[in-house]
């Protein structure tokens, strides 16, 4: 094989390689709700597979007779697999749940096995005998390199925002067989083996133009459903960027959205209907008595934005999203889709951090984050006593920071390190320097500022029979101050960025929440 075919199709290799960890873990990750753990049990498997693809090489090479078609045929043999195992996992995942992670390991370090044997391969036929050796191998490693850099850069930043998961997984599968063309028809081999690997491509491309659809039509159903996939329909939207994958399903007259592969909320601001817990953002103003600026951190379904603006005393609404994504699902529904055009609303596409340090003299009466569940990825950014002492450098004097725990002890105990006063409203917590003190009168003044309509009636209308029950629930909602008593407790942690508490206190967890892995260890030790 000649050296600049060989640079090429090094840096393919790199390219691909790295282009298919990835997309693996963006399967693995909507699948199982982006548990933390995902990342390293796919980047371990993959390694893994790498490593015997090398000694699969090392054997070929030193106990056959070399081959330069082999590099070709381990390609042609590469995609298909790749292509079929994704699919493969998921109906695994559906129809025997049980062996879900075996399954998935499996296959992760068999696509990687496939991709392993090629590099070895490659540097085998492209190095000559006699050569500069270190100058050759050094000239592959470095476009591998190059390719494998490429890999996250322009598959992550650049591709899955324009191409949706399976056909981007059909476009790395299709870039193995053109490069298993090239370096079939530029190597020494043997008329024979051309034919074998020219025939296996195109019986490859044309299952992947052919059985798309039957394979990947309804993945991300399948992905996120798992075993229950049968008990839903498909989704009525679908948006997918780098950010991540937004579904919205209709169930009955509700329409449930969900953020990579979780819950996210609801397309509901009927405080009667309250489907999505949408009195939690209502009950902003029994938690600040003159609320005028807001921050948003966090848009999804939109609803709480449509909430907030309907105040007639806030007059601005700051919000950040980090996935572009929402705006695109949010036009599909009346209410919502007219929060990007209301003047009290700006939309920042940005993360909540950055947004912040990029703009250090904002100043906010509330913050509000209606934040996933506290054991996913990163939930830690939005949860840490770090990003609590960041946020209230934003507040002003007075200021409340409202955010959903989801039921987290630990989120509850930092946010008492960093506030004097915490009070609870369902899975929320207000946090504030200043005391919670509103009389039921004032707070039943400012939640009658929720007007909505030409005529600016309140949506928490008192001579409506259904929404004066939810005004006055509202009222009466006890809001006790909870402060010393979370600070008191000595078994919940502080969680701070370090310590990532949220996410990896409670144990080392895989697909299944019910199955902690180090009782299982702890089961092999006795």
């Amino acid at each position: 094989m000649r050296l600049p075919v060989a640079l090429l199709l090094a840096g393919l290799v790199g390219y691909i390689s790295l282009s298919q960890e990835i997309l693996w873990f963006r399967v693995v990750s909507y699948s199982d709700g982006g548990r933390p753990q995902s990342f390293g049990h796919v980047l371990g498997a993959f390694l893994i597979g790498i490593a015997l693809g090398a000694l699969v090489a090392k054997h070929l090479t030193e106990r056959r007779a070399p081959n330069p078609g082999w590099f070709g045929a381990a390609l042609a043999l590469a995609a298909p697999v790749f292509y079929l195992s994704i699919p493969l996992v998921a109906q695994i995942s559906a129809r025997l749940p049980a062996l879900t992670t075996l399954s998935t390991w499996a296959a992760v370090m068999g696509v990687a096995l496939c991709s392993g044997v090629v590099f070895p391969l490659l540097s085998h036929f492209a190095i000559r005998e006699g050569s500069s050796v270190g100058s050759g191998l050094s000239w592959v490693y470095f476009c591998n390199i190059v390719g494998s850099i490429l890999g996250p850069l322009f598959t992550t930043f650049v591709l899955m925002d324009r191409i949706e998961l399976g056909q981007l997984i059909r476009l790395v599968a299709g870039l193995m067989l053109a490069a298993a063309l090239v370096a079939t028809l530029t190597s020494a081999s043997t008329t024979r083996m051309r034919r074998r690997v020219v025939g296996a491509v195109l019986v490859s491309a044309a299952a992947l133009i052919l059985l798309h659809r039957p394979l990947y039509g309804s993945l991300i159903e399948t992905l996120h459903w798992n075993e229950h996939v049968d008990e839903h329909g498909p989704f009525e939207h679908i948006v997918q960027t780098r950010s991540g994958i937004i579904a919205v399903e209709r169930r009955g007259i509700d329409h449930l959205i969900f953020g990579d592969g979780v819950y996210d909320g609801a397309f509901n601001v009927d405080p009667v209907a309250d489907v999505n817990g949408i009195r939690r953002g209502y009950a902003l103003a029994m938690l600040h008595r003159n609320p005028v600026k807001v921050l948003e951190i966090g848009l999804s379904s939109a609803s709480w934005t449509w909430v907030l603006a309907r105040h007639r005393g806030i007059q601005r609404i700051q919000s950040v999203e980090i996935n572009p994504g929402y705006l695109e699902v949010i036009r599909h529904f009346p209410e919502q889709s007219t929060v990007p055009s209301d003047p009290k609303v700006s939309i920042a596409i940005d993360d909540g951090r950055r947004w912040l340090n990029r703009n250090p003299g904002a100043k906010f009466d509330a913050i509000v984050m209606n934040t996933s569940f506290f054991w996913r990825s990163m939930s830690t950014n939005l949860l840490s006593g770090d990003f609590l002492e960041q946020l209230k450098a934003h507040l002003e004097p007075g200021g409340v920071v409202f955010y959903n725990t989801t039921g987290s002890d630990d989120v509850r105990h930092t946010a008492a390190q960093h506030f004097r006063h915490v009070v609870r409203v369902a899975t929320f917590i207000a946090c504030s320097d200043a005391p919670f003190d509103q009389t039921p009168e004032e707070r039943r003044r400012n939640l009658l500022q929720f007007v909505q309509g030409p005529a600016q009636r309140p949506i928490l209308d008192p001579d409506n029979p259904e929404t004066a029950a939810v005004l006055d629930e509202l009222v009466q909602m006890p809001l006790e101050d909870e402060a010393e008593a979370l600070r008191a407790r000595t078994a919940q942690w502080t969680v701070t960025d370090d310590n990532m508490a949220t996410e990896y206190k409670s144990g080392v967890r895989f697909f299944d929440p019910e199955v902690s892995w180090s009782r299982l260890f702890e089961r092999v030790r006795r």
